[in-house]
């Protein structure tokens, strides 16, 4: 699924970021506990937050149960959002993972 490897690519920058694994896995359960959460609730007192919650993968995950497949916009929103989530959180940690000093 799209929503998997979306996620996953996010799992991997965190993993990238942090060195121990460990402490990546537990920083990337906290992210997806928390992010999603906040962002709702920031998007409820600010337009910016509603817009990225709108468009977040946390968001579109959730509601991809209710949304109506038939309408071409719906089907391409859930289509675009975890490709381009995926393929930004590799670029972003291939960057990291470049700067990364390896022993």
């Amino acid at each position: 699924s799209l929503y998997v490897v979306s996620f996953a690519s996010i799992v991997m920058l965190f993993s990238m970021i942090v060195r121990g694994s460990g402490l990546a896995l537990v920083t990337s359960f906290v992210f997806f506990l928390l992010f999603g959460p906040l962002l709702a609730y920031f998007g409820q007192k600010y337009v910016l937050f509603e817009a990225i919650n709108n468009y977040s993968v946390y968001y579109r995950f959730m509601t991809i149960v209710g949304s109506d497949l038939s309408n071409a916009k719906v089907l391409l929103e859930l289509t675009a959002i975890p490709v381009i989530t995926a393929i930004a959180f590799t670029i972003l940690g291939m960057i990291v993972f470049q700067r990364k000093d390896i022993q």
